[in-house]
């Protein structure tokens, strides 16, 4: 999605080197035998001369980048919690109370164990868009200590971009700037004003990707290393 101009116009160019090719047996004038549109797009491709017009995807690009490592977060916890309580184990999960009406425990169809992720997910308010959250919750239930770094920090700059994409066309806010304040020192844009619309370019999504899939490898070498 993020090559997709670039990917179209090479097939162009590639449909245009054939024909000007042919035609240049024709012709010399440039302008005849299509030579000419053939250094335009060309220069179009070299010059990135498209890139404005893909803001919205690069934007969208995040929204799912997050949403995908927001996922996959939540899912390792909750695998995690549910292979740790089949080996009884860490205590402060097993030891946690949670509250729950008969409506509830009968809307989970009873499967108490299956649900203690979700559980604690919902009755504890964690949210896996907010790193603390995330380190808390692993630290507290998992026994995994979840290093805040340049890595983290990318992140929760992302988290704080999907906000404001989704919410508020991309302008940031003094929200935006405080939820940002701490996440020092990080790689992607290092100053976020208030009223300023954020605008990733395809440097900065692979990027967010790069570091999201650091993290999570992260995450998952710490839960392996759990005795």
């Amino acid at each position: 999605m993020l090559t997709f101009d670039k990917d179209v116009l090479t097939v162009v160019i590639q449909l245009l080197e054939g024909l000007h090719s042919e035609l240049k047996r024709k012709s010399d004038n440039e302008q005849m035998n299509g030579g000419r549109v053939l250094t335009m797009v060309r220069n179009i491709k070299d010059n990135d001369s498209l890139r404005p017009r893909y803001d919205t995807i690069h934007s969208q690009a995040v929204v799912l980048l997050v949403s995908h490592f927001t996922s996959a977060l939540a899912d390792m916890f909750r695998t995690s919690v549910s292979q740790l309580l089949d080996a009884g184990e860490p205590e402060k999960v097993l030891n946690e109370e949670v509250k729950l009406s008969f409506r509830e425990m009968r809307d989970r169809g009873w499967a108490l164990k299956e649900s203690a992720a979700d559980l604690l997910i919902e009755k504890k308010d964690i949210h896996f868009q907010d790193m603390q959250s995330v380190a808390r919750a692993f630290r507290d239930y998992l026994g995994v200590q979840l290093e805040k770094d340049a890595v983290t920090n990318d992140i929760i700059l992302g988290q704080a971009a999907r906000h404001v994409i989704v919410h508020a066309s991309g302008k940031a806010n003094e929200r935006t700037v405080r939820q940002v304040s701490g996440a020092f020192p990080r790689t992607l844009k290092p100053r976020i004003n208030a009223g300023e619309i954020i605008r990733f370019d395809t440097s900065e999504v692979l990027i967010l990707r790069d570091q999201m899939q650091i993290y999570v490898d992260r995450a998952i070498k710490a839960i392996s290393a759990v005795p």
